[in-house]
């Protein structure tokens, strides 16, 4: 009992020198501009959130697109006292639910999710040398309503064990994906290794962009494909289903991690030409011009 009278007087002592010291800060806030523009920022106005929706359609690699958005808005609150940034990561089913009924005031999404967009988005000026398949997912009737901040790669990968196995080299593994199918004998029973291991989603696609290099062989890729997720593709390349992997560069990240463990000696990889992991970013109408 005596501890809790303590500290019940304590909090008392809080509020009295509260009430006695706060007319005094409002009468020199109303006196000082410097103060208040320090804590405050320059103008009222300028005070307030920016809600961010960050929307992922595909993987990073060692840092998720969130974390540098939540880096990005610290520097900004930094730079813009009074006005504080708010990221909200959502899945691409959580964002077609949301949009519905909310809007952002910036939305960072993925390939795929322009057409949800752009009616909603203000028209940017942007001028750049850019692969055409990564402009034209932020472009409608040549205008542009969103900036891609974030590019991704496809790269074809094996390991320096499967690469031994299938009697391949670590040149040209593009060219070469399909050629290094084989079976093997597991106990009594025939095994067939796939060439090539991929996965897909509802809005990357990984078979499209390397047709743009390569004409895919009946046999050569796993006959599943099309029902697994990338992550899945990886285990099954790791378990010893294939020779190469078609992955992005969170594979890349997953197997650097596997080699500085010691699990995997070496790896190898090529990117491929063409990409659809682009994140893009779009600020949305609205009228505040301040925001």
């Amino acid at each position: 009992m005596k501890k809790f009278g303590t500290v019940r007087l304590f909090f008392l002592l809080i509020l009295v020198l509260s009430l006695s010291v706060i007319p005094t800060i409002g009468g020199y806030f109303a006196n000082n501009d410097t103060t208040k523009e320090r804590l405050f920022g320059n103008e009222a106005e300028e005070m307030g959130v920016l809600v961010v929706w960050n929307v992922d359609t595909f993987e990073g690699g060692n840092m998720g697109k969130s974390s540098i958005l939540e880096s990005v808005s610290r520097q900004f609150e930094q730079q813009n006292k009074g006005a504080f940034v708010l990221v909200l990561n959502l899945t691409p089913d959580e964002f077609l639910m949301k949009i519905e009924n909310e809007t952002p005031d910036v939305v960072s999404f993925g390939y795929g999710l322009f057409d949800k967009i752009c009616e909603n988005s203000l028209e940017l000026d942007f001028n750049a040398n850019l692969l055409d398949n990564v402009s034209s997912g932020a472009m409608t009737n040549n205008k542009v309503f969103a900036y891609p901040w974030c590019l991704g790669a496809y790269f074809l990968l094996a390991t320096e064990e499967s690469l031994s196995k299938a009697g391949a080299t670590s040149t040209n593994l593009v060219d070469n994906c399909m050629e290094f199918g084989y079976e093997k004998v597991v106990g009594k029973k025939t095994r067939q290794v796939f060439s090539l291991e991929m996965g897909t989603n509802a809005f990357c696609s990984a078979k499209d962009a390397l047709l743009k290099q390569v004409d895919i062989k009946d046999g050569s890729i796993d006959d599943a494909w099309q029902n697994q997720s990338f992550y899945d593709a990886y285990v099954g390349f790791v378990n010893g289903k294939s020779t190469f992997l078609l992955g992005t560069q969170r594979d890349v990240a997953r197997l650097e991690n596997k080699k500085s463990q010691g699990v995997i000696q070496d790896f190898y990889g090529e990117a491929l030409l063409s990409t659809d992991l682009v994140q893009y970013i779009a600020a949305v109408k609205t009228e505040n011009s301040t925001k």
